[in-house]
């Protein structure tokens, strides 16, 4: 898929590139941190924080509390956010 397609794509779904890319690296059933996210995105923990945001309102993720460890959150995708991963994962 050429970059044009695919940012046309994201737009009509009403996503950023980074977006996509915390859907995407989130694996369905399964979950990650924030700081994970960051590292693995390349990307700032405050700007993983105003994504996380956008796909919490858009109820594409949700946070929990580690049953582990309180002080850590997990972030992990809705039935919503894995139908949409389909979506920007579709050949």
């Amino acid at each position: 898929m050429t970059a044009l397609i695919l940012a046309t794509r994201l737009r009509r779904l009403g996503l950023d590139f980074n977006a996509a890319c915390v859907i995407l690296y989130i694996p369905p059933g399964g979950s990650s941190t924030p700081g994970t996210l960051a590292k693995a995105l390349r990307i700032k923990r405050s700007c993983t924080t105003r994504i996380l945001n956008r796909l919490e309102r858009a109820r594409l993720i949700r946070r929990r509390t580690d049953f582990h460890d309180r002080r850590c959150v997990r972030v992990e995708l809705t039935k919503a956010g894995v139908d949409m991963r389909k979506i920007i994962d579709k050949p």
